[in-house]
């Protein structure tokens, strides 16, 4: 990982700092599934079986490359007033390895039985699940004293965010004739796989945005002890945007076929577009109240 960063300092101790990312992974723990391992004889229940070779070792076959632009600032408006913000645009968070979202040894599929599989159709490149390509957040926080009657501080939290990614994909399609015929003597040989139309990450959700209030008061009891109270207000204005959705689709056997004889088109599924869960919408407006002693 590299980054780099350049700032500056504004009026009344604000700033404002750029920074730049560059972060690459490299020699993930990888299995490899290939007729060169060979094949070995063993009993499994008493039931002798033979299977195929699997070896684990780095590689570099899975990718995974993140840049991004980080913009942060804060200025204060009066003694009382400040303001605060950060942006952060990703220049690219792509691969074509969920790295970041599935952990488990040689979930990829790459380098598993290659004879098989076309890497644009089974593991293709592109923009990974949590790409998203702006994020910003702009706050300002407004203090007002009250003397003995206590302090009041007013907050106003902005997000914006850009939607996430997704790929058009089907899984469990079976193997055609073609990718069949390519055995060249495997113990166990695949009979599905993951079919991807275009792209890794070639489609987006919705774009949401958020405004967050809390106000907190406090009053002075002792030099060094006071009751406080605070409301929050998460989602102000209740915007309830679509923020994910099925993305549900199968292969279209009435489209052309590739090389493999496997179909370019597909076929969106009955809820494609649709709602799985609450958690697939921003969610709703929340009140938080709370209460203390600071000491």
């Amino acid at each position: 990982e590299a980054s780099f960063s350049v700032g500056t300092q504004l009026p009344k101790a604000g700033f404002l700092r750029l920074t730049y990312q560059d972060r690459r992974i490299t020699n993930f723990l990888e299995d490899f599934t290939t007729i060169d391992n060979g094949k070995k004889s063993i009993v499994i229940a008493g039931i002798p079986s033979t299977v195929d070779i699997t070896i684990f070792r780095n590689s570099n076959l899975p990718k995974h490359e993140y840049q991004a632009l980080l913009l942060q600032g804060r200025y204060s408006l009066t003694p009382q007033w400040s303001l605060e913000g950060n942006w952060t645009h990703e220049l690219k968070d792509d691969g074509n390895y969920e790295s970041q979202v599935n952990q488990s040894i040689g979930a990829s599929g790459i380098g598993d039985q290659p004879e098989f599989f076309n890497p644009d159709r089974n593991f293709p490149t592109g923009h990974l699940s949590e790409f998203q390509a702006d994020v910003a957040r702009l706050w300002t926080i407004y203090n007002l004293s009250f003397g003995r009657g206590g302090d009041l501080s007013l907050s106003l939290l902005g997000q914006y965010n850009s939607p996430f990614h997704y790929s058009l994909a089907a899984g469990s399609v079976n193997l055609t004739s073609i990718q069949l015929s390519k055995d060249p003597g495997y113990a166990v040989p695949p009979t599905s796989q993951t079919l991807y139309f275009g792209s890794r990450g070639s489609q987006s959700f919705n774009a949401w945005t958020n405004v967050d209030f809390a106000a907190r008061y406090s009053i002075p009891f002792l030099k060094s002890l006071g009751p406080w109270a605070k409301v929050d207000v998460r989602n102000l204005f209740n915007n309830t945007t679509l923020i994910a959705f099925n993305t549900t689709v199968r292969p279209d056997p009435n489209s052309p076929k590739d090389d493999l004889g496997l179909p370019t088109g597909f076929i969106k599924g009955a809820n494609f577009g649709k709602a799985r869960t609450t958690s697939d919408f921003n969610i709703p407006r929340e009140y938080r109240f709370s209460v203390g002693i600071s000491f």
